[in-house]
């Protein structure tokens, strides 16, 4: 039987009660809510602003030092410091400020989510993160393929572009709606 992992409360002063969770907790949370690996090697700037909402609540919900909380994400103190003190610039942004309060709440309420069921829906959006990034780069290929064939077609003078309407375009949809 599978233990139901806890979360700590928190009262308006901030103070700590309860037990605290771990950092891997709070991690997990981030990437959840996030659908983002933000322990990954890249400097790209949401992955950066995820990183200091993820270090803003370690040090504010937990007693760790800055070097434990970057060795979780395999950074130092003086990135995890770096993270803080841009962090009040990222929660202007309404997007972050969101992600912030949604881990937060989340953090506060003492989840009922497994552990097995936070890795499952970390997995699960890491993967429609990928398909994302996928479809994106197929629609951007479409876009080039368009403009290049857009390009040669305005290149054919009007008998040229009869022929080919003639001899390979109507076929072609002829063909095409036939199936359908």
């Amino acid at each position: 039987m599978e233990t139901q992992k806890k979360y700590f409360k928190l009262d308006l002063n901030l103070s700590l009660k309860d037990e605290t969770p771990e950092l891997t907790e709070i991690k997990q949370i981030v990437e959840l809510y996030s659908s983002k690996a933000i322990d990954e090697e890249t400097r790209k700037q949401n992955i950066v602003f995820i990183r200091a909402i993820y270090y803003r609540l370690a040090r504010t919900l937990t007693l760790e030092s800055l070097n434990s909380i970057g060795r979780v994400l395999n950074k130092n103190h003086a990135t995890v410091l770096h993270g803080l003190k841009i962090f009040p610039s990222v929660y202007k942004i309404k997007k972050y400020k969101n992600l912030y309060l949604k881990c937060y709440e989340n953090l506060q309420n003492k989840s009922t989510l497994t552990e097995a069921e936070i890795e499952s829906d970390i997995i699960i959006n890491r993967y429609k993160q990928k398909v994302s990034e996928l479809e994106e780069d197929v629609e951007r290929m479409a876009r080039n393929l368009n403009n290049d064939v857009i390009k040669k077609l305005l290149t054919l003078d009007s008998q040229e572009l009869q022929v080919f309407d003639d001899t390979r375009l109507k076929p072609f949809l002829k063909m095409r709606y036939a199936q359908v």
